[in-house]
């Protein structure tokens, strides 16, 4: 047992021994002289950069929906939202109203801070179709129940359509979300 232990550590000794010599003995490049070989060996073709390295695929859509209900359960900050408003193409028709811009938003949601004590949103049934120009149909059922701030339960059985698209940012955005209600 002794034998094989010293014979591992001579063979790690011999091992760093050589690599330290091996080292030693390499001739040294300047740097100026490595950029110069790098640029002699880079293909004259380079590929075009693309324009967006980050194109969403359906779970990455799905991800986004499941974020938004989660914000809206946890009553986030509106700028979160916001940042995922379109700022010059929003539609939002909902049960109580329709939202036209950012500023509607803000309104509507302060009104469920104020009034919504705690919510839920059952989400389901996704579907996701990927539409030309990095836009994206989404479908899916939601089933919300709230408590208000009087205590009162509140539910209700949705069907939602929304259009999302991918902004300059890389950030999906939406812009028509409309909400029906099914009894």
């Amino acid at each position: 047992m002794k034998n094989a232990r010293l014979k591992i550590i001579m063979m790690l000794f011999l091992f760093c021994f050589t690599s330290i010599l091996m080292a030693k003995e390499a001739p040294k490049e300047k740097p100026s002289e490595k950029k110069k070989e790098i640029k002699q060996q880079a293909p004259v073709d380079l590929p075009a950069p693309k324009e967006m390295s980050f194109v969403p695929n359906e779970n990455d859509v799905k991800s986004f929906v499941y974020r938004w209900f989660s914000w809206l359960e946890h009553q986030v900050d509106d700028f979160l939202f916001l940042y995922h408003l379109s700022k010059d193409d929003l539609v939002m028709k909902l049960p109580e109203q329709t939202i036209k811009n950012q500023n509607d938003f803000k309104k509507w949601y302060q009104g469920v801070r104020e009034n919504i004590k705690s919510n839920t949103y059952d989400v389901g049934d996704i579907k996701v179709k990927i539409l030309p120009k990095n836009r994206y149909k989404v479908d899916l059922s939601v089933y919300w129940k709230a408590k208000d701030k009087l205590g009162k339960t509140l539910e209700m059985k949705q069907k939602q359509s929304w259009v999302l698209s991918l902004s300059a940012a890389g950030r999906l955005t939406i812009n028509r979300y409309i909400v029906k209600k099914v009894k």
